[in-house]
Parts: C-alpha cells; sequence; structure tokens
C-alpha cells in the first residue's frame, strides 16, 4: 500500500499536479525522472532482455565456469564417497578377521 502512494506520488510530481510541496513538479524534476527512466531501462532492462532473448552459444565463458564449479562439487561428493566406502570395506575386514580366528565378544572385551 505505501509503494502504491508512492508510486501515485511520483506520477503526480511528474505530471506537475502540485500536493503542497513547490518543488513538486518543476522542470527540473521532470528532467531527473526522464534520465532515471532512460537509465534504468537502458541498463537494467536492455542487456538483461537482449541476453534472454537472443540465444547464446553452449560454449560461452559463462557456462564453462559453472560446468568447472559443478564439477569440482561433485568430485568432491564422489571422493567422499569412496572414502566412506573404503573405511567400511575396512572394518568389515576387522571383524572378518575376529571371525576368522574366533574372538567373540566376550574375549575381546576380557582382553580390554
Amino acid at each position: 500500500m505505501n509503494d502504491t502512494r508512492i508510486a501515485s506520488e511520483a506520477v503526480a510530481a511528474y505530471l506537475g499536479i502540485n500536493f503542497g510541496d513547490p518543488d513538486n513538479g518543476s522542470a527540473e524534476l521532470r528532467r531527473a525522472m526522464n534520465v532515471g527512466a532512460i537509465t534504468g531501462i537502458l541498463m537494467g532492462v536492455g542487456p538483461s532482455g537482449i541476453s534472454n532473448v537472443v540465444p547464446t552459444k553452449e560454449d560461452n565463458l559463462r557456462n564453462t565456469i559453472a560446468q568447472m564449479k559443478n564439477d569440482a562439487v561433485l568430485k568432491r561428493i564422489v571422493a567422499e564417497n569412496f572414502g566412506k566406502a573404503q573405511d567400511d570395506q575396512h572394518v568389515g575386514m576387522f571383524f572378518d578377521s575376529f571371525d576368522k580366528y574366533g574372538i567373540t565378544e566376550e574375549r575381546l572385551t576380557k582382553s580390554l
């Protein structure tokens, strides 16, 4: 609601409708608002709109950097999972050696 009021006051000021402030509706204010609108269109909407409409090559720098970041994340995930699998295998070998030599839980606790 507050944004609507501010927007309506700005439009009224641009059109020269004075709400008690003598600076509202001045030529200088209108000129500044025109410059701001043109700058917003050219710098905000223009480049992003063009980049969304114009087809880009898949091998551009932005996609390459994004792919490299994704690859680094995948490498880290795979390495962590490989390490965990090795740890599981080592623990399995440890417990298999207990079975091989007939070491029971009771015998292990007595030896500690």
